[in-house]
């Protein structure tokens, strides 16, 4: 797995994430993750669109993240799960625990703005 893409808009984080998540990938994602520690953004999200396999510590450490960040105050939502990643967190339940979101989804709730 590696983190292919940063994006930073509006007080939100993107970022893009491909491969495999696992017990010897996760690394990359906590270095990437630790820079927005503590500070002023409102939303980080992962895109997983091309996340192509999630093992069981892979899943416990976007767990991890996710309460990192929502215990500061910011919104942590999953973006663009494949299918396959979509039905391994539904059969899991981890559906319930996450905020998952199409790209569209997440761009009219956190990124575009009314004027």
């Amino acid at each position: 797995m590696s983190v292919i893409n940063v994006e930073e808009k509006n007080n939100a984080v993107i970022i893009y994430l491909s491969g495999e998540i696992t017990m010897i990938t996760v690394n990359g994602i906590d270095n990437v993750c630790r820079q927005y520690l503590n500070s002023d953004i409102e939303v980080l999200a992962f895109d997983m669109r091309n996340v192509e396999f999630i093992d069981s510590f892979g899943i416990s450490r976007v767990i991890k993240q996710s309460k990192m960040f929502s215990s500061q105050g910011v919104e942590f939502v999953l973006v663009n799960l494949n299918d396959n990643i979509k039905q391994i967190f539904k059969i899991a339940t981890f559906d319930k625990l996450f905020n998952i979101m199409t790209k569209e989804e997440f761009n009219s709730q956190f990124l575009i703005k009314s004027l």
